[in-house]
Order: C-alpha cells, then sequence, then structure tokens
C-alpha cells in the first residue's frame, strides 16, 4: 500500500455565486435509507448536479508529491467527499471475484486488497489513519450498497464483477430472505422518519457546507446549509416537513436572542456556536439513528462541544477541533510572523551595512592622522622600472 502523504488541511480562497436560474420540482432528490438522506452518490457518467438555491463554487484540494489527492476527517466523512467515494468505486471495482452482496460478509484478505486500492488514489495524514478507515468502512459499506442495487436492475453482467460472483448474486437476489429485508428498507424509506428530501442531489451535505463556508468566508450555522440543501431555486421548500422544521428553529433562536438582549444591554452579544447547535437539534426533534436532520454527516458535530459545523475532527493523533475562522486567524498569526521575520532581517542587514560604513570611515581618518595621504608619496610603478627615463627624449640624441 503507498505511503500516506502528509498535509493538513485548506480552504481556498473566496469566490461568488454563480448565475440563479429557474428549475423545477425535478431538481427534488428523494434519498436512500439514511435518516437526512444527503446522496452522496458518484456515477461515473452522471456529473454533480445543481445544489439548492444556487451553485456554490468548488474548494480546490491539495495533491501529495505524486498527485493523489490529500484527504482527511471531518465528522463522520472524509473529505473531499466526491474524490473519496470515486476511491472506493475504484477499489470495490478493481477486484469482485466472490458474491459480496454486503459488507458485512465482506473477508479479511478482500478488505485489505481493497483499502490497499482505495490507497492508490488518496493519500492522507498517517497520524489519520484510524480515523481514515474506521470512516473508510462505513462509506464502503453504503458505496457497496448503492453500486450492487443499480447492477441488480440490469439484465446484464457489468464487466467489473465476476462470472461465478454474478451468478451467486443472482441467486442471492432471487432469495425470499433478500426479498422480505429489501421490501421492509422501502418502508423505511418511505416513512416520514426514514428518509428525506433535499436538493442537493449526488453532492454530499458535507461538499455543499465547506464550499458554502468558504464562499461565505465564516464558519457554517446549521440553518445556513439547511436553506440552500431544502429550498429549490425558486425559494419553494421542498416539503411541509422541511418548513416547519426551519420556522421552529427561527422560533427558538428569536427566544434566545430576545433573552440575551434583556440582560446583555447592548444588544452586542449574540448566539453562541454551541447553543445554535442545540437549538437545531431540539427544532428537528433529536437525532434519528444518530443522524440529525439536515446535517447528513457533519451529524456527529452537534453535541459534542462544537462551536461550529464544520469544525474539523479530532483525529486520531489528538488534535483539537479546528474551526474555519481559528484557520484563518492561524494564518494571519503566520502571515504577521512572516513579515516580522522579514522586518528583522532587512534591519540586520541594515546594521551590518551602517558597522561596514562606519569602520571604512574610522580607517580613512586614522590614514589621514598619520599622513600616510602626503604629497611626497613613494611611486607605484614597478622596481624593475627606471622613472628617470620619462624625462628623456623617445628618440634619443640626433
Amino acid at each position: 500500500m503507498p505511503t500516506p502523504g502528509i498535509c493538513l488541511p485548506t480552504m481556498a480562497g473566496s469566490s461568488q455565486h454563480a448565475s440563479r436560474g429557474v428549475t423545477t420540482q425535478e431538481d427534488v432528490q428523494q434519498t436512500s435509507h439514511d435518516e437526512d438522506g444527503e446522496g452522496n452518490e458518484v456515477d461515473d457518467e452522471d456529473e454533480e448536479g445543481e445544489v439548492g438555491q444556487g451553485n456554490v463554487p468548488p474548494l480546490v484540494h491539495r495533491r501529495d508529491a505524486n498527485g493523489k489527492i490529500i484527504i482527511h476527517p471531518l465528522a463522520n466523512a472524509l473529505i473531499p467527499p466526491k474524490e473519496v467515494a470515486d476511491a472506493i468505486n475504484y477499489a470495490i471495482r478493481k477486484q469482485f471475484f466472490t458474491a459480496i452482496d454486503k459488507w458485512s460478509i465482506l473477508d479479511e484478505d478482500t478488505y485489505k486488497k481493497w483499502f490497499g486500492f482505495f490507497a492508490e488514489k488518496v493519500s492522507w495524514d498517517p497520524r489519520d489513519h484510524a480515523a481514515v478507515e474506521r470512516i473508510f468502512k462505513k462509506k464502503g459499506a453504503k458505496r457497496l450498497s448503492d453500486m450492487l442495487t443499480k447492477v441488480r436492475k440490469k439484465p446484464d453482467r457489468p464487466a467489473w464483477i465476476g462470472d461465478d460472483a454474478w451468478k451467486e448474486l443472482q441467486e442471492i437476489w432471487k432469495s425470499d430472505e433478500f426479498k422480505k429485508i429489501s421490501n421492509q428498507n422501502k418502508v423505511n424509506r418511505d416513512s416520514k422518519r426514514g428518509g428525506a428530501v433535499h436538493t442537493s442531489g449526488r453532492k454530499s451535505h458535507v461538499d455543499v457546507a465547506l464550499e458554502l463556508s468558504n464562499n461565505l468566508q465564516k464558519d457554517l450555522d446549521p440553518d445556513e446549509l439547511f436553506l440552500i440543501t431544502h429550498k429549490i431555486k425558486s425559494g419553494v421548500w421542498v416539503d411541509t416537513r422541511s418548513e416547519t422544521t426551519y420556522a421552529k428553529y427561527k422560533k427558538k433562536l428569536a427566544t434566545i436572542e430576545a433573552q440575551i438582549g434583556e440582560t446583555g444591554g447592548d444588544g452586542v452579544q449574540k448566539v453562541d456556536g454551541v447553543t445554535k447547535l442545540q437549538l437545531w437539534t431540539e427544532s428537528v426533534g433529536g437525532r434519528t439513528r444518530g443522524r440529525v436532520y439536515g446535517t447528513g454527516d457533519l451529524s456527529a458535530n452537534l453535541g459534542r462541544g462544537c462551536t461550529s459545523l464544520i469544525q474539523q475532527s479530532q483525529n486520531s493523533h489528538g488534535s483539537m477541533y479546528v474551526s474555519l475562522e481559528a484557520q484563518r486567524a492561524a494564518r494571519e498569526i503566520q502571515e504577521a510572523k512572516a513579515w516580522a521575520d522579514e522586518a528583522i532581517a532587512e534591519a540586520q542587514e541594515a546594521k551590518a551595512i551602517a558597522q561596514t560604513q562606519a569602520k571604512m570611515s574610522e580607517e580613512r581618518s586614522q590614514n589621514s592622522a598619520n599622513g600616510s595621504c602626503s604629497p611626497n608619496h613613494a611611486s607605484n610603478s614597478h622596481p624593475d622600472y627606471d622613472d628617470d627615463l620619462d624625462d628623456q627624449s623617445l628618440e634619443g640624441d640626433t
């Protein structure tokens, strides 16, 4: 397996929203069995769809010395999600010779090979390895399920599935046990709490959140992400649930702001990020299967002391959560230090020049006092040259 690259997460510069157009209800995507349904599928033939009320400019991600995208954990996701999904897709397709119809029956040998293939496409800080592998397993299970669901609807065997594996899968899909589980999953997706409607399509909530935060140049609140992912471009909510949820949150937020105004007096104080995340969790009715409606894989950042929806995850080597504003402040400190170091270097250089000039001036003064510049100076001609010959004519005596 290739050695993972080392990198610290960075943000690209800010940019403006793209122009907004008219959309229809076809932009609304029905999600999978995930509670908030972030729709994190990536197909080879499909381009990423538009998101919410306008396109959010994508971030530019760093690459290692081998040209591989450098990934890092964020809550329960790996950043950038699309490149991670592509790498998982590549790993599964590269070797599929046995009928692995679900991740739970994956043997250790095949798992190691798939994880090795995954590392051929992306790299990461070695200290993030435990978090990367944990999230890889979670995302791999979902990705495998999506891939098999897609091919099951087609009559012909796809090239990436071996002949024997395809025949075994056909038998599994015909079994009563599989049909029972499939029907139950459909019921869950159709239920109010089993699925959710949103506009992000195949683009993950994490991608949308990071790009929106970068565009706004601020840490992101849950309602800001929700507006982008649950309203179509015409400004209409995707469903009643999303509209009701947003209204509940804004009402709770207004109540807290009023209380702060009464105690603060001047009204300068604002509701902190921790409180906003708590209010959002309350507004959506708490967690369902560990997830919080409207936040996707960022659900892990709600209710554990985070002050922002997109704070960086605490990784395996124990680094603290870092928000976008904290990252920006750190960059400003580094820039100020660089300027200070440069100013110090210039001052030291100027001091050295001044000392040299002072020394030269002092030497000239001492030479003048010692008469070393008198008009009766010694001849500078060559020792074998006769100065008296200069008084004779070049033509000689005639």
